[in-house]
């Protein structure tokens, strides 16, 4: 519900919904996402406040699980390997994600004998994420496609012809 004073949305119990957001202080762009965020959240009923942190101590804080949300980001020299972020031992899973759907999902991509079955392991991991939501990518830097259904064709993007086999 709504508190009529505040307009902040409220629990059961009477309490403001709100969170913090960590970011590292030399990043400007994720600064700028978080400031974001948290006008738009505002505007919906929710307070956020951002603490900005020295790397270290940003760091530290995501490794040893001490936030309720963070702005950061993640580099993968294989496009189809996300084991290090999504599977439950991964390096960058911090958030104690842990889904015996995901684990399938994931072996099936790291273990596809062909091409066909890369598809199909990709396709059943993109029901598990879509399903299941581990993460919220907000925003991308670079290298990205963004289709919708309307879009026709089998996709083959390449750096010199993003718009390959696309058809109306």
């Amino acid at each position: 519900s709504k508190n009529e004073k505040t307009g902040l949305l409220q629990n059961s119990k009477g309490e403001k919904l709100k969170f913090t957001i960590k970011v590292n202080e030399e990043n400007s762009q994720r600064i700028k996402c978080a400031e974001l965020i948290k006008n738009q959240l505002l505007k919906a009923g929710i307070e956020v406040n951002i603490a900005s942190l020295p790397f270290e101590d940003y760091h530290n804080a995501i490794e040893n699980g001490q936030f309720e949300a963070y702005i950061g980001g993640v580099k993968s020299a294989n496009i189809y390997d996300f084991e290090f972020l999504l599977s439950k031992n991964g390096a960058l899973n911090t958030f104690g994600y842990d889904s015996k759907y995901m684990e399938l999902s994931l072996s099936a991509i790291a273990n596809a004998p062909s091409k066909d079955s890369l598809e199909n392991a990709l396709m059943n991991f993109d029901e598990v994420y879509t399903r299941e939501q581990p993460i919220c990518t907000i925003a991308y830097l670079s290298d990205v496609l963004i289709t919708n259904d309307k879009v026709m064709g089998k996709l083959m993007p390449r750096l010199n012809r993003p718009y390959a086999n696309i058809k109306n």
